[in-house]
């Protein structure tokens, strides 16, 4: 056999059959806000890669290629700056398994990131916060946000609070709305207290083997959260 190199590793990542794979309870389905089933397996994306351009762009399209290799069903990221907030979520959002959150400094600020969260929130789509390491998102900050969101909203980026005040209304939502539901949200996703290492995080400058380590969990919370069974098989070990 040739020698295991760094190379063939990224070339072969571990994979599982992400569309194959079954629900852990047959007929699961999650329930939106209007209580109609929404059947899990009929979805065009595994996830949507919800990210602050400026601060995780590289990392959502590195992240895009990996898991779509790992799991081979495509992402939903955003690379068209798409202007049709409908379509975005139409084509978009309703149609990943999972919201994707990459969680960086200033992600929460971003109106479309937000209305992405909320139209996820309402529809029934898991959301998962993943730490960028190095891009300055911390879960107590970002409870903070949370809390005092209006205020901190227009202070961190000035106009940004109409833009979402306009969305939300299209969906007959306001702002308290959102920041109740945003509140919920980090609640749910950050570590226990005292707790180190407890959350989702991707390395961006780590070694192969971390940033496949890092894929690999996501994609398991992914699944876990919608309820899926997969089997990872290696090609780099030797599994077919």
């Amino acid at each position: 056999m040739a020698p295991l190199t760094t190379a063939s590793r990224m070339a072969a990542p571990p994979r599982c059959e992400w569309a194959a794979a079954p629900s852990a309870k047959e007929g699961s389905h999650s329930r939106t806000k209007e209580g109609s089933a929404r059947d899990q397996t009929s979805k065009r994306y595994c996830c949507f890669l919800s990210h602050y351009k400026v601060e995780a762009g590289s990392d959502a399209r590195y992240l895009n290629d990996l898991i779509a290799r790992m799991t081979g069903v495509p992402c939903f990221l955003d690379s068209s700056d798409l202007s049709d907030l409908r379509t975005l979520m139409s084509e978009g959002v309703q149609q990943s398994d999972v919201l994707v959150v990459l969680g960086t400094k200033g992600v929460l600020t971003r109106p479309w990131c937000l209305l992405e969260l909320w139209e996820a929130h309402t529809q029934g789509v898991p959301i998962i916060f993943v730490t960028v390491e190095g891009r300055g998102f911390d879960f107590g900050d970002a409870k903070h946000f949370a809390s005092h969101f209006k205020e901190e909203l227009e202070v961190a980026n000035p106009g940004a609070l109409e833009l979402v005040e306009k969305g939300l209304r299209q969906q007959g939502a306001t702002v308290d709305d959102l920041a109740a539901a945003l509140a919920l949200l980090l609640d749910a996703a950050a570590p226990p207290e005292r707790t180190s290492g407890a959350s989702l995080t991707w390395h961006p400058f780590g070694s192969d083997n971390e940033v496949i380590a890092d894929a690999q969990d996501l994609i398991d919370k992914m699944a876990a959260v919608c309820g899926k069974q997969i089997e990872w098989r290696d090609p780099w070990r030797g599994e077919k």
